[in-house]
């Protein structure tokens, strides 16, 4: 399994850390390979450089561009975010959704990804996808096609989109699924991969993740 993890610049990512000994304890065959920036406390991963502007969620599409481009990438590959943990051995990667995708617009009213999600819906809507799905908002890790994620991204080069959905109703189907992602003072859903949102990091839910994967990992220097 190659596992790629989009990184945003600065060299303090405690939840990047935390999620890598949680691939370290659980999925200790993976490949690892960091796209974006590369802390320099970070070892024994692969990574493909992207330069970036200042952090944001718009460059996490350019990046993922760049690496369905590279030439080290396999066939598929398993996207992830830096606070997604691991907590079980060899946790399952299913294609899930939340139903569908004009439903988050209750949820995302302003800002960045309501007009993400304006526009994913606008392009899907025009390749003929009458009804898309919402592979957002679920936080877990994303089986991927890497020439299909290439090909989709390169289509909207320059527009403002939400890759996951973008991608999940180009191959279509997958489950239902639910939102792990601990947001407020809630502890860790029970789960075989779970995420923190920064508030959630400092509370319970944080606590209790970095308590899991105390000890320092082969990815650390």
């Amino acid at each position: 399994m190659t596992l790629v993890c989009p990184v945003g610049p600065g060299e303090r990512n405690e939840q990047l850390r935390f999620m890598l000994r949680s691939v370290a304890t659980h999925l200790p065959g993976a490949r690892v390979v960091l796209a974006g920036h590369r802390p320099s406390w970070v070892q024994g991963v692969e990574h493909i450089p992207v330069i970036q502007g200042r952090r944001g969620w718009g460059n996490v599409a350019r990046i993922l561009h760049q690496v369905c481009e590279h030439p080290s990438m396999p066939e598929k590959f398993v996207l992830v975010n830096d606070d997604f943990y691991a907590m079980v051995s060899d946790p399952p990667v299913p294609l899930v959704h939340r139903g569908p995708l004009d439903g988050l617009t209750s949820v995302w009213r302003a800002g960045w990804y309501s007009r993400a999600l304006a526009e994913t819906l606008e392009v899907l809507r025009g390749w003929g996808i009458g009804s898309p799905l919402a592979y957002d908002r679920v936080h877990q890790p994303m089986p991927v096609v890497t020439e299909v994620m290439g090909e989709a991204l390169a289509a909207v080069a320059g527009r403002t989109v939400l890759h996951r959905s973008l991608y999940g109703n180009l191959v279509g189907g997958g489950a239902l699924g639910v939102d792990v992602k601990a947001r407020g003072s809630e502890p860790l859903p029970d789960a075989s991969w779970v995420s923190t949102a920064p508030t959630a990091w400092h509370r319970q839910a944080g606590r209790a993740v970095r308590k899991t994967f105390r000890d320092p990992c082969r990815y650390e220097k």
